[in-house]
């Protein structure tokens, strides 16, 4: 739906930036010196901004927005008073890196091509064999995404010692953060990667030059994986739904009322029942049967 991604790229990033209570980096030698890496990485950032938590114990960095227009970086205020110059500037090089390399894009056409996919498999197979294929989607998608997540902070980070150029400064401050949280070095996530993992691949990509060709050459794999899964699914959708498909104009609106009357029936079966919602959705199944047979009149 192009409304939802018009959402996403230019309402969203918008409407976060202005939920989060914030104020610019006053002038001054910190703001100087952000500044002046965001130049060197070829990035438009505006003026970082300081997230204030208030007392609340957040200590991190962020960035909002797809365009440059619209992009906004955050340091909290308690990142602030507890990091050191270095520390500072290699997190929000961090959080650079991300635009810089076009990470949050490769996020966005992940979700939109394994949600096309989904789309077309609701669409086009009968129920009993789009559940399963609808639940192995799914799971792909998890699986496929917390990989690709995982790489790119990693990509991240190594991209980050390039832009202050201080070698160790971003294992520097991931390591103080996880004292500071309480946070164990060797715990993992869904999205990133342990921080023990995250330095033991920082020093590998600087020291080993085979690793460094590996790594690289999986990012772009992945890259190329994300592209061809964006292509396929939108020309699946194209075809589906465009001149090319073979389902004649009344199909839509006949699976709809289908749709309507199996909640319906699935509804009757409940120890409560709503009589209300149950009204609702006879009338719906009625309004797509009755445009499905004007559908079928026509053609």
């Amino acid at each position: 739906d192009w409304m939802l991604l018009i959402v996403i790229v230019f309402i969203l990033p918008a409407f976060v930036g202005r939920m989060v209570p914030s104020r610019p980096i006053p002038p001054g030698p910190l703001r100087e010196r952000l500044l002046c890496i965001a130049a060197g990485s070829g990035v438009r950032s505006g003026i970082p901004r300081i997230w204030l938590t208030g007392s609340q114990p957040l200590i991190t960095a962020m960035i909002v927005g797809l365009l440059p227009f619209g992009r906004r970086f955050f340091l909290t205020d308690q990142f602030i008073m507890n990091m050191t110059n270095d520390e500072i500037d290699a997190a929000f090089a961090h959080e650079l890196a991300h635009a810089r390399q076009h990470h949050i894009w490769l996020f966005l056409a992940t979700g939109c091509g394994f949600l096309l996919a989904m789309f077309l498999v609701l669409e086009s197979h009968d129920d009993v064999i789009a559940f399963p294929l609808a639940t192995l989607l799914t799971v792909s998608g998890w699986i496929f995404f917390g990989r690709l997540s995982r790489h790119l902070e990693h990509q991240a980070d190594i991209v980050s010692d390039e832009l202050t150029g201080k070698p160790g400064a971003i294992a520097q401050t991931l390591a103080h953060i996880a004292r500071i949280s309480g946070t164990t070095m060797s715990r993992s996530g869904w999205r990133h990667p342990s921080i023990n993992d995250r330095i033991r691949v920082l020093h590998q990509h600087r020291d080993d030059p085979l690793f460094r060709r590996l790594f690289d050459r999986h990012g772009r794999r992945l890259a190329r994986l994300v592209l061809l899964l964006l292509i396929v699914t939108v020309a699946g959708w194209f075809f589906a739904s465009g001149p090319f498909s073979t389902q004649p104009s009344w199909s839509h609106p006949i699976a709809n009322a289908r749709a309507h009357l199996q909640a319906l029936q699935a509804r009757s079966e409940l120890p409560q029942v709503d009589a209300d919602r149950q009204h609702q959705l006879l009338l719906g199944a009625q309004v797509w049967l009755e445009q499905g047979v004007e559908r079928l009149r026509s053609d």
